[in-house]
């Protein structure tokens, strides 16, 4: 709350950064729930996003792994091309 104080616009700038892979993997959990293809890319995917949300909102926790946009992408790009062989 201290934080909010001196930069109240800078969750909604660190929001925005995640908000479009957040939609993009809800969009591709439902397709997976839809067609009952559990994709282990999509469930990497979240974990990733979830590490990526601590290092933008909490950086002092610390991340277990090292998560990035450009990072993201590629994982996105691993799961259509999975997606797309079958």
């Amino acid at each position: 709350m201290e934080k909010l104080i001196y930069a109240p616009q800078k969750d909604e700038i660190q929001l925005n950064k995640l908000k479009p892979y957040w939609m993009e993997c809800l969009r591709l959990e439902e397709l997976n729930r839809v067609s009952d293809n559990i994709n282990p890319k999509l469930t990497e995917f979240r974990f990733m996003l979830e590490e990526y949300r601590v290092s933008l909102f909490s950086q002092e926790l610390g991340t277990a792994i090292t998560v990035s946009p450009e990072r993201l992408q590629r994982q996105l790009d691993l799961i259509r091309k999975s997606a797309a062989v079958r």
